[in-house]
């Protein structure tokens, strides 16, 4: 099991004190991906809005990629809705969204589509799709402080 597994075994004779290696762990390959990279330290790949975070911490607290993403959204659309640059009323493409926000996405246009119709999201979110082009704003109600 502990070979299936990658779990090395160390036998420890307790009269002499001798450590032997029974087998050896199979590690992660992120150390030497990161290596190849020319990342030195584990320091180095922290995001810098994590920097500050407290780790194990209350679920909310946490600053993750994901809540970073979703943050810039919000302010890019909420920016929109205040001054109307694209001249439609607050509404703005995913393609214009992603313009103005950074996103850790492989795929960013379908997976800012998904967060923006999750919902979760439909309390401050409101979505209209005319043709075959879906557009987002902030909502109002949010915006003037009815809710």
């Amino acid at each position: 099991m502990s070979k299936q597994y990658g779990i090395g075994v160390l036998l420890v004779n307790t009269e002499n004190g001798n450590i032997r290696v029974e087998r050896s762990a199979r590690f992660n390959r992120t150390a030497v991906l990161r290596r190849k990279r020319g990342l030195r330290s584990i320091r180095e790949g922290i995001e810098a809005f994590s920097k500050d975070q407290i780790g194990g911490s209350k679920g909310g607290e946490t600053m993750t990629s994901y809540k970073y993403t979703l943050n810039s959204i919000k302010k890019c659309l909420r920016e929109e809705l205040r001054k109307y640059e694209y001249k439609n009323d607050g509404w703005m493409t995913v393609d214009q969204i992603l313009e103005s926000c950074e996103t850790y996405y492989a795929k960013p246009r379908t997976s800012v589509m998904q967060i923006l119709r999750f919902d979760d999201n439909k309390t401050w979110c409101e979505s209209r799709k005319v043709g075959r082009v879906c557009y987002f704003r902030y909502k109002e109600t949010l915006r003037k402080g009815k809710i």
